[in-house]
């Protein structure tokens, strides 16, 4: 996950909760046996879920799946930063939008959230 807070003049979206989800074309079965199988996709499903924010500020969540068994923070990172751009092809100037921005990744979960793992505990099931 990546926690964010976007400059509402820079972005146009609408007031109140909204989800923008990214599904991609392919076969979503195949893309979630990669991820299964510790395999990054070359065009994962991500979402970005917008709250209700000030006049000026506005919070906003990029949510993504990584590959199960991943380890390594700075990969994890890495695949977030480039959702990040792919976001902006679908939500117009979101990466340009952002003022602050934190990453919470899977292996910081028990500590900073409070549980094990995944928002989506479907990493966790076996195929």
């Amino acid at each position: 996950m990546i926690f964010t807070i976007v400059d509402k003049n820079k972005i146009n979206i609408e007031d109140g909760n909204v989800l923008y989800a990214f599904l991609p074309a392919s076969d979503l079965n195949n893309i979630m046996h990669q991820l299964f199988s510790g395999i990054y996709p070359d065009v994962p499903p991500f979402g970005v879920f917008f709250t209700q924010g000030n006049e000026k500020l506005r919070p906003a969540t990029l949510l993504f799946y990584t590959p199960r068994g991943e380890k390594d923070k700075e990969r994890i990172i890495q695949e977030g930063e480039r959702l990040l751009v792919r976001a902006s092809f679908i939500i117009s100037n979101f990466a340009n939008s952002i003022i602050w921005k934190r990453f919470i990744t899977s292996l910081d979960y028990p500590k900073e959230i409070g549980f094990k793992n995944c928002v989506l505990p479907v990493a966790e099931m076996r195929l």
